[in-house]
C-alpha cells in the first residue's frame, strides 16, 4: 500500500508499506522509494564491529544462507537471509541486470556525510541497526550546489537544501531504493542522500547494500 507520493507536480518519491511499491522506481520521475517495515527482531542485533562482507556475481549463483553463515546472532542470520532471498532477485529484475553486488557492513564513522547523488544505476539499502539513510526529495534540492569544494561539508549541505527542515531519515528495517545519475534517463536527477553523521557518538550501524557492479553485466 502506498502511503505518500509527491503532492504537487510529477511524483519524485514514493513512501509505502508494501514491497510491491518498489516497482515505482521504474517511473521516469521517481528516484526514491522507501518501504517502511516494522522491526522483526526482539532486541538489538549483535554483530562484530569489523564486519564487512561482500559478494558479487550472477543472481542465480547467490546463496543467502552461505552469505550470512558467519554471523553468530541466529536471529540476525535469519532476518538478513530472508531479506536477501526476497530482495536480491527483485532488485535484479528492477535493475534489469543479471549480476549484482551485495554488501553487509558495520559502520562506526561518517561514511559519507555530504549530501550527494551516486554515479551508479540503482542501489537498495536496508539499515538493521542504528540511524538509517538520510535523503532529500528532488523538489527540495538545489542541484547546482552539489559537489562544491569551496566551502566545508555542512555549509554545502545547507546550500543544497532549498527548504528546511526537509531531510528525511529511514528507520531500522526500512527498504530504500534509489536511482543514481547513471540510471538510464536520470543523469543529473539521481537521488540526493547521505549517511547519517555518527562519528564520535559511539553509535554503530549495520547496513545491507545491493547494487549493480560497475562492469554493467
Amino acid at each position: 500500500m502506498i502511503v505518500e507520493t509527491t503532492a504537487v507536480g510529477p511524483r519524485t518519491h514514493v513512501l509505502a508499506t508494501d514491497l510491491a511499491a518498489l516497482d515505482a522506481i521504474c517511473d521516469r520521475d521517481v528516484n526514491v522509494v522507501v518501504v517502511s517495515r516494522p522491526p522483526v527482531m526482539a532486541g538489538e542485533p549483535r554483530w562484530p564491529s569489523e564486519l564487512a562482507r561482500t559478494w558479487e556475481g550472477a543472481t542465480e549463483a547467490f546463496d543467502a544462507a552461505t552469505f550470512v553463515s558467519g554471523l553468530e546472532d541466529a536471529s540476525l542470520r535469519r532476518v538478513v537471509a530472508d531479506d536477501l532471498t526476497l530482495l536480491v532477485p527483485r532488485f535484479a529484475r528492477l535493475a534489469k541486470r543479471n549480476h549484482v553486488r551485495v554488501r553487509l557492513e558495520s559502520i562506526e564513522s561518517d561514511a559519507c556525510r555530504k549530501l550527494h547523488a551516486d554515479q551508479i544505476g540503482l542501489r537498495l539499502v536496508v539499515t538493521y541497526a542504528g540511524p538509517g539513510t538520510e535523503w532529500v526529495a528532488s523538489e527540495d534540492v538545489d542541484r547546482a550546489q552539489l559537489g562544491r569544494v569551496d566551502i566545508d561539508v555542512e555549509e554545502n549541505n545547507l546550500a543544497i537544501i532549498r527548504r528546511r527542515p526537509v531531510v528525511r531519515r529511514t528507520r531500522a528495517f526500512d527498504v530504500v531504493l534509489m536511482k543514481g545519475d547513471a540510471y538510464p534517463g536520470s543523469e543529473g536527477r539521481g537521488a540526493v542522500h547521505r549517511s547519517p553523521p555518527i562519528e564520535g557518538t559511539g553509535t554503530r550501524r549495520l547496513v545491507l547494500k545491493i547494487d549493480v557492479p560497475q562492469c554493467g553485466c
